[in-house]
């Protein structure tokens, strides 16, 4: 067994050995706690507790601070859309839900224009076929899909689709033919409603 004493894991400093597997830990913010070695060498605990109690402060902070009306870069908060999501107006026109520390971070500061100016943005996910099929459904339907030229993905916002229709704000999604398991319906349908949910949006599915 390696002796971990008076080594440093994140905030903690291990004194000195509890059980068989388990080391007595003093933290940076003197309180003391007893982890285990693997959990040590991992990473998977770094503080005696002190880190996520200071996280879930800064939340609980940020959660009952109103953002309505401030600007994020070209985002101004129009209202909370639920506890952590807020309701957001982007300059050129588009709505979109933004997750509050996305905005105060600036990590997120428009819909998705800033980054594009509503140029197509190629993802590594290539399917020529995705295109034809993503044209021929919006002629049929009379929408204007945005896509790669080269069967790869659009960034909207915070998500990549197969093609976006910006005027109509309508997200449309091919899916291939390995989407059919159980599996890959269920991840589908939580991004589906996710999108939907968070962009305001129209949906549209084309199975392969």
């Amino acid at each position: 067994m390696i002796d971990l004493r008076k080594q440093q894991f994140g905030k903690l400093t291990v004194i000195d050995r509890h059980q068989k597997s388990h080391w007595t830990c003093r933290c940076e913010c003197g309180n003391t706690h007893i982890v285990r070695s693997d959990h040590l060498k991992e990473g998977k605990v770094v503080s005696c507790g002190c880190v996520q109690r200071q996280c879930a402060s800064k939340i609980g902070k940020m959660n009952r601070r109103s953002l309505v009306g401030k600007t994020f870069g070209r985002l101004t908060v129009n209202k909370r859309y639920n506890k952590r999501y807020w309701l957001c107006q982007c300059t050129c026109g588009f709505r979109v839900v933004i997750f509050d520390s996305s905005l105060t971070q600036g990590t997120t500061k428009s819909c998705g224009c800033l980054r594009s100016e509503c140029a197509r943005r190629v993802h590594p996910n290539f399917n020529p076929t995705a295109c034809q099929r993503i044209d021929v459904y919006g002629k049929l339907h009379g929408y204007q899909f945005q896509h790669a030229l080269n069967g790869g993905e659009v960034q909207i916002g915070n998500y990549w689709v197969d093609g976006y229709d910006r005027r109509n704000n309508v997200v449309i999604e091919f899916y291939e033919r390995y989407h059919r398991t159980k599996k890959q319906k269920s991840l589908d349908a939580h991004r589906k409603q996710e999108i939907i949910e968070r962009l305001n949006c129209k949906f549209i599915e084309i199975i392969e």
